[in-house]
This record gives C-alpha cells, structure tokens and sequence, in this order.
C-alpha cells in the first residue's frame, strides 16, 4: 500500500516538465474516467484493488504524448468506495493513471462534490502524492489564487490550462474548498490575466452540454466561440458522456489543396467515456484526440489533428465482470478476441462513431496507424 502526502507541487506559479527544447509538442486529450460500482467491483483481486489489466491495451496510446491530459470524474475520497451517484474509488486507479503516463487530470466536473469536503481534497492529496498534476478544484481560495490558471513548461512551450464546470449536481461546494464553475466574465478574466505570461497555447477544459447528446447544443457553440475569441487555443469537452464533433478553426478560409496550412484553434465538444460501466447506445466508448502544436518565429499554430476510438470491453471472467480499454484500430479485425455477443456491439459503436464524426468534423480526421 502506498503511503499518501500531500506535498505542496506548486513552485513559482508554473509546473516544469523537464524536456530537450523542441519547436513541436505533442497533446493528447482523453474522455470521462468514471468508477461505476461494477469497475470497483472488477479491479478486486482478493483482497486488493488493480487497474492493469483494465488500462494494458491502451497505454501505449497514452504514453506517445508530450503531455497527456484527461478529465478525472470521480473522487478519490477513501473507503467505503462507490459508485454513481456519489463517487469515490480506490487509490489504486490514480496509481495506474501515473504509470500509464496520464500527466494532467482535470478535476472540476459535475461529480467534484460527491464525497463533500473529505472528497475533493483527499483527491487533490492522493494526486499530489503521485505528481499528478490538476486544475478544476482546490483546497483553498490561497491554492486557486496561486494555482488557477495553471502554467506548465514543456519541451520549450508555455502552455496554460483552466478548466470549468457547468455546476456540482446541486450539491454545495464545502468551504473553504473551491470548485471552477463556467462564468462568462471569470472565463474571460482568467484569459487575460495570462497576457503578461504570454503562453504559447492556452487549453480550456470544461464540462458542459447535455448528457447522450450526440451533437453540441447552442449554448455549447457560442460558449466555445466566446472562448476562442477570448484567446483560447484549445476548447476541450466533457459531461455528455457520448462523443460529439471537433473542428479546427482557421484565421481565414482553408485552402482545399494545401497539406500544411496551419489552425489557429480547435474545439471538442465531448470525447464520450475513456472508461465507464455506462451501457446505453454511443456511451460504451470514447474518443482520443492527438494535436501536435508547432512554434516557429515565436508564433504557435495546431499543425496536426487526428482522433482515434477507444471501447470498453466488458467480458465476464470466472464469475467477474472485468473491464478493458480497447484501442479500436487494434480489435476491429479480431472478432475471435471477444466473448460471444460483444463483437456486434463493439462494431456498432465503432461505425455510429465514425459516421457522426465523419460527417460532421471539420479539419479532424481518425488516425491511420
């Protein structure tokens, strides 16, 4: 059993990933890690709790990336552990989220206030016990004040992240604590507070829309809109537990022949479920998105945008249900490694997935690998 701290990584107002500098930097973004009960229940072996076998198939996906970010919809609040509506899940899973290479968790969504005081900064502890780095909650307005926006230093890129959400299910934010919630004006203070910091990106991850909504509603467009022309790079979604479209945005119209005209921005409005017990139509799976930003004479553009599927598996194995991130390029051609009955529902996924996304994204296409 691993001891938890809860140290202090905030140090002259920037996290610093030591890396050779680099006019490139490779971003990875990925969905919704929720712990339904039946997860809990299928990470037990005996007496103790292991998500190897749950995250084995994809970490090398995850790994690639200079940075690798992704949205943390649970507590880590200690035992009794449990599952919707009020989440809290073992330790166990923040440690294999650090050793298949996740390096940013986003952690102000809908279920930041499950487990009340105790669960978000127990979270926050356990988080900083690993050198999981996150933004979205905090122990303190003092944290916030010194830690919101977040600023990290990577292979010679400033990057900067903020990160929102729609509400905390009706639930109060336990003082002193403090939960990031979506307000126009703060969004827009917090974005121009890091101009004197100049950053080369700035990423915004929020939770929004409406939950098994396939495609982003109103409020979802002009929110993103706002953001971007507030100065944002990135708009990264989350919450409706179903993958909605993403799109590069230009500062003028594409040319249609040129390979390497470069985006000034991007918005994704949901990449869906990375891993979840959700059994419901389009929510059995999610997206990976993959950007390779590139800075040259001081100016940073999006010079790559590709997304990949991910489904999550869940065969019953000596009277367990047991879970399994699969990287879809990887099992498409393989019915023989399912269970009877799975492999259908895992083509199912697979094409509704890439008909919504073929049809409706805009200058982000599935990787070929």
């Amino acid at each position: 059993m691993r001891l938890l701290r809860a140290t202090t990584i905030y140090i002259a107002l920037f996290f610093s990933f030591s890396a050779n500098a680099q006019d490139t930097l490779r971003l990875t973004f990925i969905g919704d890690i929720m712990q339904h009960m039946p997860q809990i229940s299928g990470a037990k072996y005996n007496e103790t709790y292991s998500y190897y076998s749950c995250f084995s198939h994809i970490a090398q996906h995850l790994s690639e990336a200079d940075l690798t970010v992704a949205n943390l919809e649970t507590t880590l609040a200690g035992p009794p552990y449990a599952g919707y509506p009020w989440f809290a899940a073992p330790d166990e899973l923040a440690y294999t989220l650090k050793d298949v290479g996740i390096d940013i968790l986003a952690t102000a969504n809908n279920h930041s206030c499950d487990k009340g005081l105790k669960g978000i900064t127990r979270t926050l502890d356990v988080l900083d016990s690993l050198g999981i780095v996150h933004l979205g909650t905090y122990r303190t307005q003092n944290e916030k004040d010194r830690c919101h926006p977040l600023r990290v230093e990577k292979s010679g890129f400033r990057l900067a992240f903020l990160c929102y959400t729609y509400g905390t299910n009706g639930l109060a934010i336990p003082s002193p604590t403090r939960v990031n919630l979506i307000q126009q004006d703060s969004i827009a203070k917090d974005l121009a507070s890091l101009n004197p910091w100049n950053p080369d990106a700035t990423i915004v991850i929020i939770h929004w829309g409406d939950e098994y909504h396939r495609l982003p509603n109103t409020e979802q467009k002009r929110l993103a809109n706002f953001i971007t022309d507030n100065g944002a790079t990135m708009v990264i979604g989350s919450h409706p537990h179903v993958i909605q479209p993403m799109e590069l945005r230009y500062s003028g119209e594409k040319p249609h022949h040129s390979t390497d005209f470069r985006a000034q921005s991007a918005v994704v409005y949901s990449l869906g479920n990375f891993v979840s017990n959700q059994e419901r139509k389009h929510t059995d799976g999610g997206a990976i998105t993959y950007f390779t930003l590139v800075k040259e004479n001081g100016k940073t553009q999006i010079a790559d945008a590709s997304y990949s599927l991910v489904w999550v598996y869940k065969p019953i194995e000596e009277s367990v249900k047991r879970f399994y991130i699969l990287p879809v390029e990887n099992f498409e051609d393989k019915s023989e490694f399912f269970q009877q009955g799975y492999y259908p529902r895992f083509m199912r996924f697979v094409n509704d997935a890439r008909s919504l996304l073929e049809s409706n994204n805009y200058g982000i296409y599935e990787r070929k690998f």
